[in-house]
């Protein structure tokens, strides 16, 4: 069962990702915006970095004290032609 929960927390990620188009998204970012716990964003965002899904830069901040610096992600264009499929066959197998 942690497999499937692993995958659709995957794929929320990846919608929102889509949804925000070439907008970058950080990691706390994400986590609220999807109820998640950070340390389930942080390990799927670094496992979809490693898969080159997404690519993650740091940023200087200087609107966000006292964080000097955060990690942005964004989608690569493989990543986003992956993530495009699996929504589709998710789509297609749901009805």
């Amino acid at each position: 069962m942690a497999d499937f929960n692993g995958t659709l927390a995957v794929l929320r990620i990846g919608r929102l990702f889509l949804k925000s188009g070439r907008n970058g998204l950080y990691g706390l970012q994400i986590a609220r915006r999807l109820r998640m716990s950070r340390s389930t964003t942080h390990s799927i965002l670094h496992k979809l970095e490693s898969d080159a899904i997404i690519e993650g830069k740091v940023v200087k901040c200087a609107t966000f004290p006292p964080v000097a610096a955060r990690r942005v992600y964004h989608l690569t264009d493989a990543g986003r032609d992956v993530l495009k499929g699996a929504l589709s066959e998710l789509q297609l197998a749901s009805t």
